[in-house]
């Protein structure tokens, strides 16, 4: 995994990294997170965490991802963010969902619980985007009994995240 200008935040669940990572994209009460209706209920308590919406969308047969028509139609100006889910390891339509984020300048956190070592165009899960979050469960494809992560490109939401994980506390390097 090539992490280069990318900033790893440790946690010590999945759902965890989801509800920082969404509030490292200031999600909070009053917007709206599209995420697939088929996925596990930890996105739609990480997004309730914030105050905000859930705002389910189908899936597409042949990946089990989200369906990024469909996810487009549900978009409305309280719209902030959008949750891909990369079901059992199996990539979504990653590049039409970032295309659609650009457009309507929404956030991409990418649902990867399942996901760690997948490839997409030859580019691991994680090593490029938005934010990526991992889970280590008992039943994910790498596991520490519990944990997660999440993976971002910006330094400035890395130190917030940082923090917010610590709760609130600044530790000395």
């Amino acid at each position: 995994l090539n992490l280069k200008n990318r900033y790893v935040v440790k946690t010590n669940t999945g759902t965890s990294a989801l509800h920082i990572a969404l509030r490292a994209a200031n999600i909070g009460t009053g917007d709206e997170v599209i995420t697939p209706s088929f996925n596990y209920v930890a996105d739609h308590q990480a997004i309730k965490m914030t105050g905000a919406d859930v705002v389910m969308c189908d899936i597409k047969d042949d990946n089990l991802g989200i369906d990024y028509e469909k996810a487009e139609k549900l978009i409305t100006d309280k719209t902030k963010a959008i949750i891909p889910l990369h079901f059992a390891g199996i990539p979504c339509n990653q590049k039409e969902i970032f295309e659609m984020a650009e457009k309507y300048h929404l956030r991409v956190i990418e649902d990867a619980m399942h996901a760690f070592g997948t490839t997409i165009d030859n580019k691991k899960i994680g090593s490029y985007g938005d934010i990526t979050c991992f889970s280590f469960d008992s039943i994910k494809t790498m596991t520490s009994i519990d944990g997660g992560c999440l993976i971002l490109n910006s330094k400035e939401e890395f130190e917030q995240l940082e923090q917010m994980r610590l709760l609130g506390m600044h530790r000395e390097e």
